[in-house]
């Protein structure tokens, strides 16, 4: 029996081993990487779907909570990024920018956010208020459902 944050997952058709696929091909079509040889991959790469890039999304939105204890600050730069992205649909996005905006748009969590961004760099070594970030795990599991289902 899948966890039900997997059922999801497989209700909106992630094949095993193709997670992240269209988040791939939004990035790579935006240039964000390196290519050795060849053609432009937005010259072949199909543009996502909302649909196959929300597949993706709700696999990182799994995933995420598994890096609450191990790597906190790493979880809500992630939880952040999920929150933005749901609410703009812009994919292409580092955590440091939907960080910043965060900050100037979540204000109840701007210094929960700002002292992950802070200590991210360390990788271990942070220190965040372990209940605090609880919350915000909660906070934006309900707004990215909120949004979700104003979509529906």
């Amino acid at each position: 029996e899948l966890r039900p944050d997997l059922a999801e997952i497989k209700e909106l058709g992630v094949a095993p081993g193709g997670r992240g696929r269209a988040l791939h091909r939004a990035h790579a079509r935006a240039g964000r990487r390196i290519l050795l040889v060849g053609p432009d991959p937005a010259t072949y790469l199909p543009p996502p779907t909302w649909p196959e890039l929300q597949a993706d999304l709700v696999a990182d939105l799994a995933s995420t909570a598994y890096w609450l204890s191990r790597a906190p600050a790493y979880a809500v730069l992630q939880y952040t990024r999920l929150v933005y992205t749901f609410t703009t649909r812009d994919v292409v996005v580092s955590k440091m920018a939907t960080a910043a905006w965060a900050i100037s748009h979540l204000a109840e969590w701007a210094s929960l956010i700002a002292r992950a961004r802070e200590v991210y760099p360390a990788h271990g070594t942070e220190v965040l208020p372990m209940a605090d970030v609880h919350r915000f795990e909660e906070f934006a599991r309900e707004r990215i459902d909120g949004l979700r289902a104003t979509e529906r």
